[in-house]
């Protein structure tokens, strides 16, 4: 589950891996994307990993909406910073 997020995120520009997160049986790649110049922002999403939405929504709004604002903003995001939890 946490892989197939992992390969969406890899297909993003500006996307990199951080650092590892360990797990009890498993160690999971800790993912930040940077993108844009102006203003910082930071986005965060995937706390709780019974929820879902905001970790998809993060996805969406760097697939398909943050180049027109890019020119404005500088995004910092951590679009998974419970990839434990998310998985389990």
């Amino acid at each position: 589950m946490y892989s197939e997020l992992c390969s969406q995120i890899n297909k993003i520009e500006g996307a990199e891996i951080i650092g590892r997160v360990e797990g009890e049986y498993k160690s999971y790649p800790f993912y930040m994307i940077t993108r844009g110049k102006g203003e910082k922002v930071l986005l965060s999403a995937g706390l709780h990993g019974d929820e879902p939405g905001g970790v998809y929504g993060l996805l969406d709004f760097f697939q398909n909406h943050s180049s027109r604002f890019e020119n404005r903003f500088e995004f910092t995001a951590f679009p998974c910073i419970n990839p434990w939890g998310f998985e389990n």
